[in-house]
């Protein structure tokens, strides 16, 4: 009976370690998830927003979107089958032209940046082990309005990076996704290779929002 009572004694404690480790790692990454969220808010509304300079604007966003996103996985995600026969310089240049066609997508809106309230709302577990969803809402200024905005992170080695953003509950990756979907038919209908179709699009879009920024 005594050896009976250690053992169930042993047991419970077992449990109560293993719940409190699990307790204390959870504590843990979702203080590193929102830190690292608030990093990058604090990196586009307290830095990027008050440089004037264009240039300066451009390249200071250009270093935060190239250290926050995960962008081997948005290429694969968005090439899909296309992505496994790839070189790795079509690779390479295909990530190269979509984050700047990124950054000039997004820079346009950063300017229109008004002093808008934004704070982080909650951080929740996605299914795979190594995601999670950062809920942030802005809110308008000077009005009772407001609106959600979701980073989807992924951990890549030791550290978070952004896979996806959500406004409203559109998602940037779909979005893109079903944009290059039908830039693939054209290209096909058209007999032409998707890939380099797709990664003309994305240049020349770049480079006509960067002639319009810069005029």
């Amino acid at each position: 009976m005594f050896v009976l009572k250690r053992l169930f004694v042993f047991v419970i404690l077992l449990f109560s370690t293993a719940s409190a480790n699990a307790d204390s790692i959870a504590i843990s990454e979702k203080a590193e998830i929102e830190k690292f969220s608030q990093s990058v808010l604090d990196e586009v509304l307290n830095e990027l927003v008050k440089v004037d300079r264009k240039e300066d604007k451009v390249k200071k966003f250009e270093e935060i979107f190239v250290s926050r996103f995960d962008m081997e996985y948005v290429s694969q995600f968005l090439l899909g089958r296309t992505y496994k026969k790839l070189s790795k310089d079509q690779i390479k240049d295909f990530v190269i032209s979509f984050e700047e066609f990124n950054v000039y997508s997004w820079i346009v809106k950063f300017d229109l940046y008004d002093g808008q309230g934004v704070s982080l709302k909650s951080v929740t577990q996605a299914k795979k082990d190594n995601q999670a969803f950062v809920n942030i809402l802005v809110q308008e200024k000077d009005s009772d309005e407001a609106f959600d905005l979701q980073f989807r992170l992924r951990k890549v080695g030791k550290e978070y990076k952004i896979a996806d953003i959500k406004v409203i509950g559109s998602s940037m990756l779909i979005t893109y996704k079903k944009e290059f979907k039908s830039l693939k038919l054209r290209a096909k209908q058209e007999g032409e290779d998707e890939f380099v179709y797709l990664l003309d699009f994305i240049k020349n879009k770049t480079l006509k929002m960067k002639e319009e920024y810069f005029k």
